[in-house]
């Protein structure tokens, strides 16, 4: 017996694979000189394979499904099977390839968005191979105003990739556990992009990050109620001290301790010693 009916003897299309989706763009690329532009997308295409045989990924590199240069990055796609493994491993190893191409004064120097999510497309050989909701979601994700303000404020002498995860991702592979990384290592926020009318719930990963880099509850997204991370209360006015924007708490789950006082008051709140946190072991 099949697995699988006769698509002809349906009244309805079969959905199609599901397939996971990686799209990466350069960061300024359009502000470099005219001469540099040539050698500036050239570097993208190597720096992402040698990324993708330092994570275990050879199969990915050498079987990439719809690949496009798009000039300032690229866009392939692959088995959701390797999903893990890209959340595990290749952001990090982009990362370190990164940070040793950019220690080097040969070539542009290169800091890269990377967006992943997964979805059903059609699958092919032709011009429109690849084509479907979710390759428009991952270059909506990677043009998100959210990351790109991130990767402008963190230093380039730590941070060379961030990376963006669909929530789809996030919840069937990383709050499932299918991944190493623990679900803290991930921020999140509402991506948008003004010009398309794109705001979706989504995943920073910024695999080495400024101290400071992720320390901005202004993007903030509550779930059920309760905010995944710190998110900003309005206090009154005490003791003469001023209200509005700058005088606020962070409220989280757990104890409130504070954060310090200088001009402005700051209250965070955070998990008591020795709570348990629901990461299992191996969690990073």
């Amino acid at each position: 017996m099949p697995m699988f009916p006769d698509p002809d003897s349906l009244p309805s299309r079969l959905l199609p694979e599901y397939i996971a989706v990686v799209a990466v763009d350069q960061e300024g690329f359009t502000r470099l000189p005219g001469a540099r532009l040539a050698d500036a997308s050239a570097a993208i295409g190597p720096a992402v394979d040698r990324a993708l045989t330092a994570a275990g990924l050879d199969a990915v590199r050498d079987a990439k499904l719809f690949p496009r240069d798009t000039g300032d990055g690229l866009v392939f796609g692959c088995a959701t099977g390797y999903v893990p493994q890209l959340v595990d491993s290749f952001l990090d190893a982009l990362e370190r390839d990164l940070a040793r191409h950019n220690a080097t004064p040969d070539g542009p120097a290169l800091r890269l968005r990377v967006a992943l999510t997964l979805g059903p497309l059609l699958l092919g050989t032709g011009p429109g191979a690849g084509n479907g909701p979710a390759r428009n979601e991952a270059h909506r994700l990677l043009d998100a105003a959210e990351l790109k303000r991130l990767l402008a404020r963190a230093s380039r002498r730590t941070t060379n990739v961030v990376a963006i995860v669909s929530d789809t991702v996030y919840r069937d592979f990383v709050l499932a556990e299918h991944t190493e990384l623990s679900p803290e290592r991930f921020r999140s926020v509402v991506a948008t992009v003004d010009s398309k009318g794109f705001a979706q719930r989504a995943w920073i990963y910024v695999p080495s990050p400024p101290g400071d880099l992720l320390d901005d509850p202004a993007a903030d997204v509550p779930d059920g109620g309760v905010p995944d991370r710190a998110a900003p209360l309005v206090l009154p006015a005490v003791d003469g001290a001023r209200s509005g924007p700058g005088l606020h708490q962070y409220a989280g789950q757990g104890v409130v301790v504070a954060g310090g006082f200088s001009g402005d008051l700051s209250l965070s709140f955070t998990t008591p010693s020795g709570a348990p946190d629901g990461r299992g072991p191996g969690r990073r």
